[in-house]
């Protein structure tokens, strides 16, 4: 979960191979934001502030990253507007136990890590 600086209840959750890389697109807008064509630099620089490791397919990577992104959608529609960060990130811990007897899933605490250039 990558979170804004600027305003700590901005966050993006996705999936990547390669976390750093990741960070470095959403902190350098560059006319496309991060493939979306919506401009967040004025969130920017974004934070590292949680990830979930473990997974043994990318394809359950995927399945995990959509449910959660489900999960916080309905989160921030039923409170009608913007949800911390932290609750944000406290509602993969049942979706992490779901999947846990499958895999070895956790979920690691970051804090705000921000890339070094």
């Amino acid at each position: 979960m990558l979170v804004s600086t600027k305003d700590p209840e901005s966050t993006y959750v996705g999936y990547t191979g390669n976390i750093r890389k990741r960070l470095n697109k959403h902190n350098s807008y560059n006319g496309g934001s991060y493939g979306t064509g919506i401009d967040h630099s004025n969130l920017a620089p974004f934070g590292l502030l949680a990830m979930i490791v473990g997974f043994t397919e990318k394809s359950r990577a995927r399945s995990f990253e959509q449910t959660w992104k489900n999960h916080i959608d309905f989160k921030r529609r039923s409170t009608k507007g913007k949800v911390s960060s932290m609750t944000l990130m406290d509602l993969a811990n049942p979706l992490i136990k779901d999947v846990e007897k499958i895999q070895s899933l956790h979920l690691v605490q970051c804090g705000y890590i921000k890339e070094q250039n």
